[in-house]
């Protein structure tokens, strides 16, 4: 048995754009970060998506073979194992340099794989499962081709082929079911989907994110309320919007912040103009965003597509603060209605309008629910918790795997 006090650990993982912030990023520094401060040895090995902005033509349609297997990232993932002997190789996002052909280097040299779900790729081309503007799950315990019908990715036939390739041919594979030793899911619903989907059951186990804790007066509460994160349809900002919109209609003043970017930024602007208590932001640093949180009387998550697991949700716990979210998915379980927040129908921009003013207009209650979040975020979302369940999973895949 693997002395838990004393571990080498790969970490592995594929960053999107520059351009296109991930909490997929935070969470994995974070999970750098967690393992160094009890003292164990952490290999990483990243990549950019960035590299194919910058390289050629040729180098350009390349790598859509790369997204099946990258020939470059299993010969580097073999020298490293080779170099450094790590004990478990724990994967992040593989998409789209990395590619599963990592969990081959690792099998080859006798390193367990754990892999983080953080998204719906492996069984979905743009990983969301959502598709013009609805929830899709036509995919989901079957092979991905409708990706291409649908154009999934980029609205595109011509992108969503690739990504569909590589998802069914790691299907047909078997590479999610024997190169992996240990799924983890950040809930029970996207474990749900996973096990829907055909994934093995015992290979998938729960584990939610963290955050570390904040350390400035969380007593802060200043008057406005705060949506943060990418200005898309699937994040449910025109839902928002037409809520505020609903709002100053019935002469109910609730102050809103708004900070991101994303393709729907121009129509956001000019709808704004005309309810004159919302100011938008551009895109912030994560620390900065964290000061918003801070200063917010509560967060308000109005997604209509299924989010895994929101940072924003634990790092408003963190501060004591409440969410306002969609009762879909995944938030479902993150924020119990009542107590550290309030719920909504997806798409109904009167419910939450009412549920914004409601909460806005009940300050007591606001903060009893932020208090009530402190204490979620005690039990269940902070490094300690989340470094014993991380040692946990480790513990039970090494013996799994050695017996």
């Amino acid at each position: 048995m693997k002395d838990m006090n004393s571990i080498k650990v790969l970490m592995v993982h594929n960053y999107y754009r520059s351009k296109s912030p991930s909490g997929e990023n935070i969470v994995f520094k974070y999970e750098i970060e967690l393992l160094k401060r009890h003292g164990h040895k952490v290999i990483i090995y990243e990549r950019n998506n960035d590299e194919i902005l910058n390289s050629g033509v040729l180098r350009r349609s390349l790598s859509t073979f790369d997204m099946v297997w990258s020939l470059k990232t299993y010969k580097e993932l073999k020298y490293l194992i080779q170099k450094e002997r790590p004990d478990i190789a724990h994967f992040h996002n593989i998409w789209y340099l990395i590619s599963p052909s990592g969990y081959y280097a690792c099998k080859e040299l006798q390193v367990p794989v754990v892999q983080t779900i953080h998204n719906f790729r492996m069984l979905c081309a743009n990983g969301l499962l959502f598709r013009n503007g609805k929830i899709c799950e036509k995919c989901v315990g079957k092979y991905p081709w409708r990706g291409v019908i649908y154009r999934c990715y980029n609205q595109s036939r011509l992108y969503s082929s690739p990504i569909v390739f590589a998802e069914m041919a790691h299907k047909l594979m078997t590479t999610w079911d024997k190169y992996v030793d240990c799924y983890i899911a950040l809930t029970k619903f996207a474990r749900n989907i996973l096990i829907r989907h055909g994934f093995q059951n015992d290979k998938i186990v729960i584990k939610p994110n963290f955050v570390f804790r904040p350390f400035e007066s969380l007593n802060n509460n200043k008057n406005f309320v705060l949506f943060f994160g990418r200005l898309s349809q699937e994040k449910g900002i025109d839902v928002l919007i037409k809520a505020f919109e609903y709002l100053n209609k019935i002469n109910r003043d609730v102050p809103l912040r708004i900070i991101g970017d994303g393709p729907l930024k121009r129509e956001i602007i000019y709808r704004i103009k005309k309810i004159g208590n919302i100011e938008l932001l551009s895109q912030r640093s994560h620390a900065e965003i964290l000061e918003q949180i801070k200063d917010a009387l509560f967060v308000i998550i109005p997604s209509i597509c299924y989010e895994m697991f929101p940072m924003t949700v634990i790092e408003s716990y963190s501060m004591g603060k409440p969410v306002i979210a969609s009762r879909i998915g995944s938030l479902s379980e993150l924020v119990e209605d009542n107590i550290t927040g309030l719920l909504f129908d997806p798409n109904d921009f009167i419910s939450l309008a009412s549920k914004i003013f409601f909460l806005y207009d009940n300050k007591e209650l606001c903060y009893k629910m932020g208090s009530n979040a402190k204490i979620k975020y005690e039990k269940e979302y902070t490094p300690d918790v989340n470094i014993t369940k991380l040692y946990d999973i480790y513990e039970k895949t090494l013996n799994k795997y050695f017996i």
